[in-house]
């Protein structure tokens, strides 16, 4: 498998934020058409390609070292921010409660993630992203 490339970080930070972010939908939304479309519609198939791989879904079959410090790097990004703001930790008890709060948190997840993803990028290197990915579908760009 090659190095992941710039343009495959890229398309992989927006895949994940737009996907945690879809599933949040409902909770932003008041209109019964909207949830229901949302979650008998388009969540099941947009978790259904996921695990077919391919050139697109592919970039979010990330290696464990590399998800698991991404993700620790958000948990942490959040923890300083509830420290250093007392309201985010509020943001998170009402998650799902209010829009305010939901969007609050949804934010600074992406944050989060987004810094995560970059900094496990810089430390573990381009090859740890894709390494153990066995799914002969995806192109990863050079």
């Amino acid at each position: 498998m090659a190095a992941a490339s710039k343009k495959d970080l890229f398309l992989m930070i927006l895949l994940w934020n737009a996907v945690l972010t879809l599933s949040s939908v409902p909770l932003l939304s008041q209109d019964p058409w909207v949830n229901m479309t949302w979650i008998t519609l388009i969540l099941p198939n947009i978790l259904g390609f996921m695990p077919r791989g391919g050139p697109l879904w592919g970039r979010m079959a990330l290696d464990a070292p590399f998800m698991l410090l991404a993700t620790a790097i958000a948990f942490i990004t959040s923890l300083i921010a509830s420290k250093i703001k007392a309201s985010i930790k509020n943001d998170f008890k009402n998650y799902g409660k209010t829009t305010r709060s939901t969007g609050n948190v949804l934010a600074l997840r992406a944050g989060g993630l987004l810094a995560g993803f970059l900094i496990s990028y810089l430390i573990l290197g381009e090859d740890s992203v894709y390494s153990h990915f066995n799914n002969g579908n995806m192109e990863v760009s050079a």
